[in-house]
């Protein structure tokens, strides 16, 4: 089943340089909803889609959704045009603003070493 805004969907690329692409801001829906449409959106502009369903034993306020593509990481946090950022999630997308590297890594026991270097900011071996 396709969302109510899968137009915007395939048209993505185009829209985004369209006068019109403020035609989901006036959209009445749900967070969830919205969050579909982003989830799409995302999905046909070539990212790779993380979203953790169930946060309960999740660090609080952490980003609704994690896209990944070559060379671009991003996080999102979806709310309704009248949903309000928590303390939490302001915290988080502050300090997520500030990341000038990413690393990417294993972390097993044996490899300990490696780990703490990679957390140090050295170079992974």
């Amino acid at each position: 089943m396709t969302s109510p805004a899968s137009c915007f969907v395939r048209n993505a690329a185009q829209q985004a340089h369209s006068p019109d692409r403020g035609i989901l801001a006036d959209m009445e829906a749900t967070e969830k909803d919205w969050q579909q449409t982003v989830v799409e959106a995302a999905g046909y502009l070539g990212y790779a889609v993380y979203h953790t369903y169930d946060s309960t034993r999740s660090a609080p306020g952490f980003p609704d959704l994690t896209l990944v593509r070559p060379k671009r990481l991003v996080f999102l946090e979806c709310k309704t045009n009248r949903g309000r950022l928590s303390r939490d999630q302001l915290k988080w997308l502050e300090l997520l603003e500030t990341v000038e590297e990413v690393a990417c890594g294993i972390s097993r026991p044996n490899n300990w070493e490696e780990t703490l270097a990679l957390l140090r900011g050295e170079e992974w071996m």
